[in-house]
């Protein structure tokens, strides 16, 4: 009703039993209210390229694990999808280089440092999936590893498929940089929320909606526990 479109995130990791289950769920994907696919490994890519040519309406958007870190690439993809999603591994000069103008560039969330078909849930003997049915994602408590520095990786378990995302402790945020993202003409900005709360989230689509429409950067803060990564 407000003309946003709606874009469902695929899984991460695709095997043969998460392929059937999309396949089953063919005509949920379909539906008129699914604008788009996010995908993100090449498994899926051939049935969701078929599904788009044949309902013309869909749109098609790698994220940004998939390779497009070369112009090559690049060519390749805007062939055969509507959007890519700009490389996190990329500099700000390199993704100036590349030439990022209609591509989408993720500017916060946490990213994935690992996907892993390893479930630290199924290795404790706290495997959550009883068939093709599971509890909720973290249903009774947020899990996470301790690295040699003591901070804290969040887990998401994907229990329908049967894989993990361990995070990053830190958020990767571009805020306080508005300027050179603009500078970089992207499609569009993207904001990925996993853990975060309402009031969280409200907070942070507000301010980087201030600072990349008005300019206003946030105060410090709004830094806690954030980190740039590769971009400056």
């Amino acid at each position: 009703a407000a003309g946003k479109r709606c874009y469902l995130a695929l899984p991460r990791i695709l095997r043969a039993e998460g392929l059937e289950i999309l396949k089953q769920s063919e005509p949920m994907l379909t539906d008129e209210m699914v604008d788009g696919y996010l995908i993100r490994n090449m498994d899926c890519y051939p049935m969701m390229k078929r599904i788009c040519t044949e309902h013309p309406d869909k749109l098609l958007m790698t994220d940004y694990n998939l390779y497009a870190m070369n112009r090559s690439a690049r060519v390749f993809w805007e062939q055969n999808v509507q959007h890519t999603t700009a490389p996190l591994e990329l500099s700000g000069r390199e993704l100036r280089e590349l030439d990022i103008t209609g591509m989408v560039l993720p500017v916060y969330g946490r990213v994935a440092f690992m996907v892993t078909a390893q479930c630290p849930n199924r290795l404790a003997g706290k495997c959550r999936k009883q068939g093709r049915d599971c509890k909720p994602v973290n249903s009774d408590r947020q899990p996470f590893l301790t690295d040699r520095l003591s901070k804290q990786l969040p887990i998401a378990s994907h229990c329908r498929y049967c894989f993990a995302t361990i995070h990053n402790s830190e958020v990767y945020s571009l805020a306080g940089s508005g300027q050179e993202v603009l500078a970089l003409q992207p499609y569009a900005v993207r904001l990925d929320f996993t853990f975060e709360n309402r009031k969280e989230t409200e907070n942070v689509i507000k301010t980087f909606v201030a600072e990349l429409r008005e300019g206003v950067v946030p105060d410090k803060s709004f830094f806690f526990r954030q980190t740039k990564g590769n971009f400056i």
